[in-house]
């Protein structure tokens, strides 16, 4: 790639900028903010017109690392600036800045944002040693950000201050943010997000025809080359994998119903299709895994385990060996689990303060 671009890459050498970076570096995030949800609509032979209507929907970015490594990126020139430099530049500027900042989330902003929290942390939770990244509602002191990221949480408190923490000097933003969030804007209390890894998402819709909704918006947002010429929707075969676009990872098929215990555990129906995840566990296992299982898990509380066989190395000398592992659990340390056993709380919330 470099030899392609033809870009040199400036080689950092000073310690405290190396470690300033890789502070910053977090990895992705994986999380199950809302654990069941059944759709109720028409394209159901289960429908019942008693019941509220909703939708289930996963839908998946194209290719998010090719889009990542599309954008401006830093190549050289890394230097520490001035507090009283005027950070206030567009996306595209020719510099650009990582910046070191402390972060409060208002209490007014902890329900519209609990499914999904900005500046997730890598932290520890509850009485684990294993440090995990975490979306959460907390206040964040010395947090490392790239300035894209920082424009972004800043246009949900247009008007407020940020402080630079080591000069103490507020920094007052006055930039106009537009490309709010598609769904949230599209659809507002209306729907909820259950699961997301990095580059996907599981959503919940209530709504009377979610294709028809959407289909005004196609052009802009979605990707639909997948789905068949002669589909129940008359979408049309656009946008095929176009960086920024989102696609319907069950090319028009009708989800049905979603269970998910925790990040990368959990399992949804299509149709006569089932779709079973979980992380560590061999696929030998996961195919003999039903809906019922991970049910079972969710709203009776219990573990399951199963045998399972790995292939092991010591001395250079390689055998099988028989393991018997937790295959599936109801336990999540990432949120707050509430009674009902389904929804959830981000760590930091409100909310919890009164538990």
């Amino acid at each position: 790639m470099l030899k392609y671009t033809k870009i040199e890459l400036e080689l950092l050498t000073d310690f405290d900028k190396i470690a300033f970076i890789r502070a910053g570096i977090r990895g992705g995030v994986s999380q199950c903010s809302n654990r069941y949800a059944k759709a109720n609509n028409q394209y159901l032979t289960s429908y019942d017109e008693t019941k509220c209507k909703s939708f289930l929907a996963y839908f998946d970015a194209n290719n998010l690392y090719g889009w990542a490594m599309s954008q401006y990126l830093p190549v050289g020139g890394f230097e520490w600036v001035d507090p009283d430099t005027n950070f206030n530049i567009p996306d595209t500027s020719e510099y650009g800045f990582i910046l070191e900042v402390d972060l409060k989330y208002p209490d007014e902003l902890h329900d519209l944002h609990s499914d999904l929290p900005l500046c997730p942390k890598n932290i520890c939770v509850g009485n684990t040693k294993n440090i995990k990244l975490v979306p959460n509602l907390n206040n964040k002191t010395k947090y490392k950000i790239h300035y894209r990221n920082l424009k972004q949480c800043l246009k949900l408190v247009f008007g407020k201050t940020m402080e630079n923490i080591e000069k103490r000097v507020n920094v007052k933003l006055l930039t106009h943010w537009e490309n709010r969030n598609y769904i949230l804007k599209k659809f507002g209390d209306k729907t909820k997000l259950l699961y997301t890894d990095t580059d996907s998402f599981i959503y919940q819709f209530f709504t009377d025809n979610l294709y028809d909704d959407l289909k005004p918006d196609l052009m802009a947002w979605f990707d639909t080359s997948n789905y068949p010429p002669d589909n129940l929707f008359g979408y049309p075969k656009i946008n095929k994998k176009k960086l920024e676009y989102f696609k319907d990872e069950n090319n028009g098929d009708i989800l049905e119903e979603f269970v998910g215990l925790r990040s990368k555990m959990y399992a949804f129906t299509v149709g006569e299709k089932f779709v079973a995840k979980a992380k560590g566990v061999n696929k030998s296992v996961t195919k003999k895994l039903e809906l019922g299982n991970y049910k079972s898990c969710l709203f009776n509380k219990n573990i399951q385990h199963h045998n399972m066989y790995r292939f092991r190395s010591i001395k250079h000398t390689i055998f099988t060996q028989e393991i018997n592992k937790t295959s599936l659990s109801y336990q999540d340390t990432k949120r707050y689990i509430l009674p009902n056993q389904i929804d959830t709380l981000a760590w930091g919330h409100y909310k919890l303060r009164k538990l």
